[in-house]
């Protein structure tokens, strides 16, 4: 899908016609907008970040403060194969670049293209990446990348990180990231969301203990604000209480855009693991009588399946997701023997 230029001062560079795309309103992400000076010099940005944590989001923000045209396109399960992809981007880009072709049937086609374009400076939002993992699609941007001219900068939001040669990229200057970590809403910014953007603010002691229990994850935020729109301070408080109850609201996003669809010994591994507050292989291993499960948590990490990896190298999950879980849990094995798995969990940590 493409995004054609305005031509109007101060206003958005394109028609925000994806529905996706359309929640650059939100709170000016300012320290990551300032990124971009940076990436017109290296040419490609990777945002790489969990579900909800604000991805597309911070691509509307990118386009609106770009300055310049910009094509967005958000990558479809159908598109896992080069000839389609390629298609796709050339279809996303001839309204905004002058002399691309329509059509791309392979890398090579489309090196050429965009070398005779000669684009002035321009912006492309590649939205999804991660449903790319693992397939030949994946690779061919890879390569396209390696095509790009100077004024045609790049811009991948993913789940995961690709499996590019990112230490090249980052050696060549080439590379700027913004993850997980840069994405969590400061508690600043969460004050300012609730007051310049919900336009319903909350009192300091409610705004920690929010921004505690989300750990700043933008859905979090968000969906509180859905859950307590309107509601006396009283009742807002009553639902800020229940994110570390296993909220039903929480639950539900994290069923159908995180564990819906996840390989069954991933999803098992996570409401098996979700009683203990660190983890590390050998906990994992003794708690579930297994083994192999540091690759597994290795693996969650490389996801960004809200999986952190600390300094001493153990992993904590992220706390509402957690909480989360450990609701599936109990649902799955019932009070009894959960709470044998919480007794099994604090003997072995």
């Amino acid at each position: 899908m493409s995004l054609a230029a305005a031509t109007a001062p101060r206003a958005p560079l394109f028609a925000y016609r994806n529905p996706q795309l359309a929640d650059a309103d939100g709170l000016p992400r300012g320290r990551l907008l300032d990124v971009l000076p940076e990436l017109w010099k290296g040419r490609f940005g990777l945002v790489v970040a969990p579900a909800g944590a604000g991805k597309t989001t911070l691509l509307a923000q990118f386009a609106a403060a770009a300055g310049c045209p910009v094509a967005y396109h958000c990558v479809g399960g159908r598109q896992t194969d080069p000839g389609s992809l390629l298609a796709a981007l050339a279809a996303s880009l001839a309204p905004v670049v002058a002399g691309i072709d329509a059509t791309w049937t392979s890398v090579e086609e489309a090196a050429r293209s965009l070398q005779a374009a000669a684009p002035e400076r321009s912006l492309l939002l590649i939205d999804d990446f991660h449903l790319l993992e693992h397939t030949g699609a994946e690779g061919v941007v890879e390569e396209l990348l390696a095509y790009t001219p100077p004024q045609l900068g790049v811009v991948l939001a993913s789940r995961s990180r690709p499996r590019f040669n990112l230490p090249r990229l980052v050696v060549s200057g080439a590379l700027v990231e913004i993850g997980s970590d840069e994405l969590r809403f400061r508690s600043w910014e969460v004050e300012r969301l609730f007051v310049d953007v919900y336009r319903e603010p909350l009192p300091p002691e409610d705004l920690a203990e929010l921004g505690r229990r989300t750990e700043g994850w933008a859905a979090g935020l968000k969906l509180f604000h859905l859950a307590t729109q309107g509601l006396p301070p009283s009742e807002r408080r009553r639902v800020l209480h229940s994110l570390g109850k296993r909220s039903s609201f929480a639950r539900e996003y994290l069923a159908r855009n995180v564990l819906e669809g996840l390989e069954p010994e991933l999803r098992d591994f996570l409401v098996g693991t979700c009683v203990l507050t660190t983890l590390s292989g050998q906990l994992c291993d003794a708690l579930l009588a297994r083994t192999g499960s540091g690759s597994l948590l290795h693996e969650l990490e490389a996801r960004q399946l809200f999986t952190y990896e600390l300094h001493d190298g153990s992993y904590r999950y992220h706390e509402t997701f957690r909480t989360q879980l450990e609701a599936a849990l109990i649902e799955q094995l019932g009070e009894a023997e959960a709470h044998e798995r919480f007794r099994r969990a604090g003997g072995l940590l």
